[in-house]
């Protein structure tokens, strides 16, 4: 071999070299900026949050003390009394006040139930599912 031919062949392949490593800086730099987006800064802390047990837990007292202030209103209704506005707003104080000490014991309790009403739907899919491979097999047969 010709020692023009083995440099002609050793610059080829040093530029191929260079083109694949050109290729994957550029596909890096570009992952890079993507990573550093403010938007997907912003997703990545939002998804890393709501994965931590604490801020569940306080989304849950949070709705809580939501959906019970809203049911205390909804009792007493609206009126231009001010001792039934009054009247509502010691409800609802006391409604909250119970509601935040129970907290934990309502959270369980709706875990338990929401992991029930899961596993009943997951049972009737499975028997709909059987019944419905039974039926297919029968009418093959």
């Amino acid at each position: 071999m010709k020692t023009s031919e083995l440099y002609k062949r050793t610059i080829q392949e040093l530029e191929l070299k260079r083109d694949r490593e050109l290729a994957l800086a550029k596909e890096d730099l570009k992952v890079g900026y993507e990573f550093i987006q403010p938007i997907n800064i912003l997703k990545r802390t939002i998804n890393q949050a709501a994965k931590s047990p604490e801020v569940q837990n306080d989304l849950f007292k949070i709705g809580l003390n939501l959906a019970t202030g809203a049911i205390g209103k909804k009792v007493m209704g609206n009126s231009d009394s001010p001792i039934k506005k009054w009247l509502g707003t010691v409800v609802q104080s006391l409604l909250s006040q119970f509601v935040s000490k129970k907290s934990d014991d309502i959270q369980s309790a709706t875990l338990k139930m929401i992991h029930k009403i899961l596993h009943s739907m997951i049972d009737l899919k499975k028997s709909t599912s059987q019944e419905a491979d039974t039926e297919h097999v029968t009418q093959a047969a």
